[in-house]
């Protein structure tokens, strides 16, 4: 079936989004083999800001060209989709899916993200991304350093890295070694915390970063923990957790160990989508096709035989000796070197490996620390949400200097 893309976007609008997988995929198939919709000089812009999933396959020639399918990050315009009730109670998002970011009125253009890449200590390229701001110095938020999760990559972050620059924060995503775009390491055994520690201070140091915050998914807030005792208050500013803390629940790191390395290829974005509903579902019960697709496009990336995951799948022998009857480490002590900076939690309310009691200890045990929980997510949360993205902005902005307004006569 070949339909035009009119009437597939009114099937799309008429059905509030809820398209069948198997439609979208042949559509991004379409796009991907270089079939292109023209957008005239007034755009498609009151419909869709386009910047789409497949943005590292999919090469969007600037002002000529859109990509229209069902799978563009941002944004729907609200007279086409109604706005979903964000009803917040006690800094817990109560939504049973993701409802994506999106701003109205007329936006500032800002530059898309850039690649950069670094050189490990022992010769491996490593690769991240740069959200660039041109602001003033006394207009500039605090500088964000994303760390993704064990087997994630810096695509994980496109949505709230994209609203925290709208925000004037420059932000940076980071590829481990093995992962996203960085050079796999040919030793399986350097895929551990503290060489990774040492990749992501040479980053900070080729960055040139004074002060900065650091948004840790997962492993990411593994290494924050272990930055602190590296980076004083006045340059690593605050911490946010992304479903993670002091104590780990290790049925959740039997459940990761045991699904890490497999399935790694699939023929179809749409095949990758399954893979992941399939492993990780119970942890994001209320996600519908086009959430596991868009989450797809996160971990996978196109290949000539289809798709693969984003790493290296020797990651897995770090867990080949895990003892079932091991206890989970004592990181508490880790945690206790923050109690001088600002520290945010974000909890997934369906996660296995942060519970519910580590994060009122978290909270109970630091002078000023805040919790937001994300009902219907488990872990990690997607980091998808208007509400999870002003939450993070809001305890940006309380690192940031007090700015001085100047004298108006």
């Amino acid at each position: 079936m070949n339909i035009s893309v009119s009437s597939w976007m009114s099937r799309v609008f008429a059905n509030r989004v809820d398209c069948p997988v198997s439609l979208v995929a042949q559509h991004t198939h379409q796009l991907r083999m270089g079939q292109w919709f023209r957008c005239p000089s007034t755009g498609f812009g009151p419909f869709y800001s386009a910047r789409c999933a497949f943005s590292e396959t999919l090469r969007f020639k600037e002002h000529c060209a859109c990509a229209v399918f069902l799978l563009a990050e941002r944004h729907v315009h609200p007279y086409l989709l109604k706005k979903p009730n964000q009803e917040t109670r006690l800094e817990t998002i109560m939504s049973t899916a993701p409802k994506e970011a999106h701003a109205g009125g007329v936006q500032k253009a800002f530059a898309p993200p850039r690649d950069f890449t670094w050189q490990s200590a022992d010769g491996l390229q490593l690769y991240g991304r740069n959200w660039i701001v041109d602001s003033p110095p006394d207009e500039a938020g605090i500088p964000v350093v994303c760390l993704p999760g064990l087997s994630r990559n810096s695509r994980d972050f496109n949505d709230i890295a994209h609203y925290l620059q709208e925000q004037n924060h420059h932000v940076i995503a980071l590829d481990y070694r093995g992962r996203g775009k960085s050079d796999w390491d040919s030793d399986w055994r350097n895929y551990a915390l503290p060489i990774e520690e040492n990749d992501i201070a040479l980053a900070i140091e080729k960055l040139g970063l004074k002060r900065f915050a650091v948004l840790g998914t997962s492993r990411g807030g593994l290494h924050a923990l272990v930055m602190a005792g590296r980076y004083p208050a006045e340059q690593m500013a605050g911490v946010i957790f992304n479903d993670v803390g002091p104590h780990i629940e290790m049925r959740a790191v039997h459940r990761i160990a045991a699904t890490l390395g497999h399935r790694m290829s699939a023929g179809s974005l749409e095949q990758v989508a399954e893979n992941l509903e399939h492993t990780i579902g119970l942890q994001f019960p209320a996600f519908v096709g086009k959430d596991w697709l868009k989450l797809a496009g996160q971990l996978a990336s196109e290949s000539k035989d289809g798709f693969v995951m984003d790493y290296d799948p020797a990651l897995a022998h770090q867990f080949a000796s895990l003892d079932d009857a091991a206890p989970a480490p004592d990181l508490w002590p880790l945690y206790d070197r923050l109690i001088d900076r600002p520290v945010m939690v974000i909890h997934g309310e369906k996660s296995d490996l942060l519970s519910a009691d580590t994060c009122k200890r978290m909270i109970e045990t630091h002078p000023n620390a805040r919790l937001k929980t994300i009902s219907g997510q488990g872990h990690a949360p997607v980091l998808w949400e208007t509400d999870t993205h002003e939450a993070v902005a809001r305890f940006l902005r309380e690192l940031c200097p007090v700015k001085h307004s100047k004298n108006r006569s």
